[in-house]
């Protein structure tokens, strides 16, 4: 059935200073992809938005979408990062594990002949199972011969939170002679004819959608931008006003050579040419927000074919006048200093506004485009996670701007200046609380069982020593002899054989090690 419309984690993603689209496969796309042949203009990230358990994996994957509307998977070969590696890690294959309870952004960044783009999506890392709503399916109501379109299943939770779950349901084609599909939605068409592809929930079959497509000869001749989701009444715009901060919803159609009108807008990939003007939603219903006064382009990109908008984002309402920055205590910093940051730790900003109508204090830090003036030294990941993190020694202005009003405070970081490694539970040899390096090792037995903790702690350019085990990624040199998680949350040393190798942990470009003996 045609996913209702709805507004997902709109805020999250969109805001992102970079370029996102919606979708996983294009009805476009041979079934043998190759390199895109046109210049690359964006890479989407799929599932958009999802959730793991803690403890639990999820496979994500980064298409590069070029001009002439190829796509290449680039899965592999893209750089993965995420917001927070407190609540979820991921590693350069595309695979998120949750670690803590809360909310991430994951990016991949592909370059290209001199070009990098970078997607963004969601991930909510929960201790249960969600408490189910509604379950839907979404997707193109028709795929050519030959050609492939991605069918996605859609769990809308209690508190309507939405969540793309391809991954979590058994995917059937009633007509496999028709068109097949595969374990993540995409549909391959084969012949002519109707088919209805089914999602099942794999731990409860009572939950079940189903979506009804045709498998059709005829070839896409244009794309259609419409203002809503109208399946009988065509409403083909050019132009868009979209007021600040609130959105517009658009739809991308197909028109096929046999004159034939078809929704392919699941399946269409979104891309701004300004995103700090106008965001389009890259989870799946093309919402397009007003962020900032200006004008974008729009453009929707299909089998190899794309149409274009000028969204125009106007202001009717009061103006805004200054920006304040305040901290969590409400102690207002912006034309100051935040205390000194040491690198690895954060401060958390609020942006408030003031309008001409008098009004004050309004809550604005979703809207504004945080920056650094040397992004090396303390930086801000976005809005909707505005700690100022420090990196290394110095100090840097961090601005917060929207509607051409900004306002800054400087962020003074600490210098890390060496990382030592001490025992911690479960140690004997040397007691709990002792430094442990290559003169004074640390010694265990062999077995799952027998299992030290092991905790990292920072020497700063300030003379303090602060615990930084939450911020730094460890590793074994030998994981075979002694092996480790890479997670901060969990610095446990397990002896696995005889030998001795070397344990780290990194906080930036400061290393600090350790020697493990196992007997």
């Amino acid at each position: 059935m045609k996913l209702s419309i709805f507004k997902t984690l709109f805020l999250a993603l969109s805001t992102v200073m970079m370029l996102g689209l919606s979708g996983c496969g294009t009805s476009g796309d041979p079934i043998d992809d190759g390199i895109g042949g046109g210049g690359l203009v964006a890479v989407v990230v799929t599932p958009a938005n999802t959730y793991v358990l803690v403890g639990e994996s999820e496979q994500f994957v980064a298409t590069a979408v070029f001009s002439d509307g190829t796509t290449e998977d680039v899965t592999s070969t893209a750089t993965w990062n995420i917001s927070d590696t407190t609540i979820a890690v991921i590693n350069q294959t595309g695979i998120a594990t949750g670690v803590s309870v809360g909310s991430v952004t994951l990016t991949a960044t592909y370059l290209v002949d001199g070009v990098d783009q970078t997607g963004v999506a969601g991930l909510d890392v929960l201790t249960t199972a969600p408490t189910l709503k509604s379950f839907e399916t979404d997707g193109s109501d028709v795929v050519s011969v030959a050609l492939k379109t991605q069918v996605n299943a859609v769990a809308t939770l209690s508190d309507d939170t939405v969540y793309t779950v391809n991954d979590k349901v058994n995917w059937t084609s009633s007509a496999p002679a028709t068109a097949t599909v595969d374990a993540t939605g995409l549909v391959t068409g084969l012949v002519e004819g109707p088919v209805t592809i089914t999602a099942t929930a794999k731990n409860d079959n009572s939950i079940v959608d189903t979506h009804a497509m045709t498998v059709t000869w005829a070839t896409l001749v244009s794309i259609q931008i419409e203002r809503g989701y109208n399946e009988a009444t065509p409403q083909p715009i050019t132009t868009l006003d979209v007021e600040i901060d609130t959105e517009e919803y658009i739809t991308a159609w197909g028109i096929y050579s046999d004159g034939s009108r078809h929704y392919i807008n699941p399946d269409a990939f979104w891309w701004s040419s300004d995103q700090q003007i106008a965001s389009i939603n890259y989870i799946k219903s093309s919402y397009v927000y007003g962020r900032d006064l200006g004008t974008a382009t729009i453009t929707a990109y299909y089998g190899g074919l794309e149409a274009s908008i000028e969204v125009t984002v106007v202001n009717s309402g009061p103006t805004l006048t200054a920006i304040t920055l305040k901290l969590t205590d409400g102690t207002i910093v912006s034309g100051g200093s935040v205390d000194p940051i040491p690198a690895g730790f954060k401060t958390w900003v609020t942006a408030y506004g003031t309008y001409s109508d008098g009004t004050t204090d309004v809550d604005i830090n979703r809207n504004v485009a945080y920056s650094s003036s040397d992004n090396n030294i303390a930086y801000v990941i976005d809005e909707i996670d505005s700690n100022i993190r420090g990196r290394s020694e110095g100090s840097a202005i961090i601005t917060a701007e929207w509607q051409g009003v900004s306002a800054s405070v400087i962020a003074p970081v600490i210098g890390l200046t060496s990382i030592i490694i001490k025992t911690g539970e479960g140690a004997t040899n040397p007691a709990p609380n002792t430094v442990i390096d290559i003169d004074n090792p640390l010694t265990m037995q062999t077995g799952l069982l027998n299992k030290v903790h092991i905790t990292a702690h920072g020497m700063y350019t300030d003379n303090i020593e602060r615990y930084i085990n939450t911020a730094v990624f460890w590793k074994s040199d030998n994981n075979d002899i002694a092996s480790m998680s890479l997670l901060q949350l969990d610095s446990w040393v397990t002896g696995k054989t005889v030998g001795t190798t070397q344990v780290s942990a990194t906080l930036g470009d400061t290393e600090g090690s350790a020697t493990v003996i196992v007997e």
